[in-house]
């Protein structure tokens, strides 16, 4: 065979595999979907119905129907998990009322068990005191004035301590809608508590209640470690002699909101119960 030869029948071979692909495109995609009712609108041709040659795959067997456990025989919470989903998804797919009432049985037994459950682990809070938080923290009216009383009373000291080495630093702007109904509550508090409040501007600019406000020269840069205060109104209680500032407060706070920050802070170590 000559090469002249071989190239010829190369293109030959090409041009044949290029007119049955052009061929099968054209009984597809040129056939009217209206004339083959079996033909899906927007569905591809099957490859095994279009080409007898293409054996289609089989299909899995059908899984095997379980029966239902018994239910008193589950020993492990996963057990009970597996045996609920089991039943439910077999009553999702096929609904009938055997499948229904077997899923509601299931749900009934969780149920009761969880309410057995309740039921004594709200007995052994009640007879083992060192579980029970109502021991700590009493949820009765008169435990609740009690504690609120106390309370009170704490706030009064704390603060009346700490207006001796400490004050309020109040980091403000005269553009700052909500500093200007903050500024009043902490005029209440340095009047009632007898706590030093020092109005710091951040614009140089006044607000009212605190006339001898003063501009920002760099207190809210040591008072921040170089951050800055970036939200107002701002509240920080500072040392006077260590110069050490602890956050109270960002944005309007009630008075009775900043004296319990303000006790807890300064006097109740995180986790320790007062």
């Amino acid at each position: 065979m000559s090469l002249l030869e071989y190239k010829a029948g190369v293109v030959g071979a090409v041009l044949a595999i290029a007119a049955s692909l052009a061929c099968a495109q054209e009984q597809w995609w040129e056939r009217s979907p209206w004339s083959d009712p079996e033909r899906g609108f927007l569905w591809y041709p099957d490859p095994a119905r279009d080409n007898p040659q293409i054996a289609p795959a089989p299909l899995p067997p059908p899984a095997p129907v379980r029966a239902d456990r018994d239910l008193a025989s589950l020993k492990t919470v996963e057990q009970l998990r597996e045996e609920l989903k089991r039943r439910h998804e077999r009553a999702v797919m096929d609904p009938t009322e055997a499948n229904l009432r077997s899923e509601a049985a299931a749900k009934v037994f969780m149920f009761d068990k969880s309410a057995l459950y309740a039921d004594l682990a709200q007995r052994v809070v009640w007879q083992n005191p060192e579980f029970d938080y109502n021991t700590r923290s009493p949820r009765s009216n008169a435990a609740q004035v009690e504690r609120n009383f106390r309370d009170w009373a704490d706030e009064r000291k704390v603060l009346a301590e700490l207006g001796k080495t400490h004050g309020l630093l109040f980091f403000f702007r005269s553009d700052c809608p909500y500093c200007a109904e903050q500024a009043p509550v902490l005029a209440q508090l340095r009047d009632r508590y007898h706590l030093p409040v020092l109005a710091v501007s951040l614009d140089g600019q006044g607000v009212q209640g605190f006339p001898d406000a003063r501009p920002d020269n760099g207190i809210s840069l040591r008072v921040t470690a170089g951050r800055g205060v970036t939200y107002t109104p701002a509240m920080y209680l500072i040392s006077r002699q260590t110069q050490e500032a602890v956050p109270i407060a960002f944005g309007v706070t009630a008075l009775e909101d900043l004296v319990d920050r303000i006790r807890v802070l300064i006097r109740k170590p995180p986790g320790e119960r007062m």
